[in-house]
């Protein structure tokens, strides 16, 4: 992935009323190239990359969450990191009993893509650092390094504990 490709995402979702696809690990790879601009001393266009990637994020998450009140259904390809919110969302909506009928119908879909076979062993969750912490290493999984106010999904016992130790806030 390259710089420009990020900003293409951006200017395409940027000009379009629908959401625009979007592979899922697009956030996971734009942030590593932000990181090596970054390692490669080209801080600019490092803090560009991250910017861009964070109103994109919110864009998209905007015309998603605009869908789910209209009761259409999303994508079933979204990023992971959109489809966490947009489950925890689904599941507050759904806990008040007003959930529209595509965010219950996306709550009900999760629920069984947890139990099928080919689901994730160890339950993850999304966090917000509070504070710096240095790359971890877990099961052959690669996490970090993380600075204050890093948005994350990370194994759920391993949020607990950096939780314990405030430096991070569970977010869903």
């Amino acid at each position: 992935m390259s710089s420009s490709q990020v900003q293409s995402a951006l200017s395409r979702e940027l000009l379009s009323s629908e959401l625009e696809p979007l592979e899922r690990d697009f956030y996971r790879r734009a942030l590593q190239v932000a990181k090596e601009a970054e390692r490669a001393g080209d801080k600019v266009t490092a803090e560009l990359l991250r910017n861009s990637v964070r109103l994109l994020f919110l864009l998209r998450l905007q015309k998603e969450l605009r869908q789910i009140a209209e009761g259409r259904s999303l994508p079933q390809n979204i990023p992971e990191e959109e489809k966490a919110v947009i489950d925890f969302v689904g599941r507050i909506l759904a806990s008040l009993g007003e959930a529209p009928e595509a965010a219950e119908k996306q709550v009900k879909q999760q629920k069984l893509e947890e139990r099928a076979p080919g689901a994730r062993m160890e339950e993850s969750v999304l966090v917000a650092f509070l504070k710096p912490y240095p790359r971890m290493v877990d099961r052959g999984l690669t996490l970090g390094p993380f600075k204050a106010g890093d948005v994350a999904r990370i194994p759920r016992r391993i949020a607990e504990e950096l939780s314990k130790e405030n430096y991070v806030e569970i977010i869903g």
